[in-house]
């Protein structure tokens, strides 16, 4: 019978629960910091889409036509940017144009840190979403 051999082993197996946990933490924050920037951007498009004048509302071939303007986009996308920008770090709006004149296409860009820095994890990771949004008036 040997003594003092359960030790190692157990001092082991806890650094490897330890490295999977730290790993699915952060695992869990990237994934959570992701949505919260796509809701955002999505946000932003939907905001920016109907973010148009009701006095320039046009009929083209039987259909309302909302016209868009990038500036008007922009905009409106800095305005909310503003008044978020403290929920995530280093938020860049990348992209916010408006490619057919009646949807808003918005990109935003943030950095992403894990909660807990460890050797297996990158100290930060950039993370892009991108939405699209269209005002529908019937």
């Amino acid at each position: 019978m040997q003594r003092g051999s359960m030790l190692p082993l157990m001092a082991g197996l806890l650094a490897l629960v330890l490295t999977i946990s730290l790993g699915v933490s952060a695992l869990a924050s990237l994934t959570l910091e992701r949505h919260r920037l796509q809701a955002l951007a999505e946000t932003i498009a939907l905001r920016s889409a109907e973010s148009f004048d009701p006095a320039s509302l046009r009929l083209q071939s039987g259909k309302v036509f909302t016209p868009l303007t990038e500036s008007t986009i922009r905009d409106v996308a800095r305005e909310t940017l503003r008044s978020t920008s403290h929920l995530h770090d280093e938020l860049v709006l990348s992209v916010s144009t408006t490619t057919d004149g009646q949807s808003a296409e918005i990109t935003l860009q943030s950095t992403w840190r894990p909660p807990v820095l460890t050797e297996f994890v990158p100290a930060s990771l950039p993370v892009r979403a991108s939405a699209r949004a269209q005002a529908i008036i019937h």
